[in-house]
């Protein structure tokens, strides 16, 4: 290993860092976006269907919903396996 008197490798390359200093944001504007859509109910029942360790072919309903026979009837109050 080479040893040196900086603090990191980098220390020392002032025209790298002035560069990085003055991006205003380097992320893309779509990134500040924290309010993805999704169907909960639909992520819920594949949820459970992996924990239980119930494969099986996913279907779909015809409006994108999840059907009655598919949803447990105590989903508020039931805990995922440990």
């Amino acid at each position: 290993m080479k040893h040196s008197d900086t603090i990191t490798p980098s220390a020392g390359d002032a025209v790298a860092h002035n560069k990085v200093v003055h991006i205003a944001d380097p992320w893309p504007p779509a990134a500040s976006n924290t309010r993805i859509t999704g169907n909960g109910q639909r992520v819920d029942i594949v949820t459970r269907r992996y924990l239980t360790g119930s494969g099986g072919a996913a279907t779909s309903t015809p409006a994108g919903g999840a059907s009655e026979a598919s949803t447990p009837s105590n989903s508020q109050n039931a805990q995922p396996a440990q």
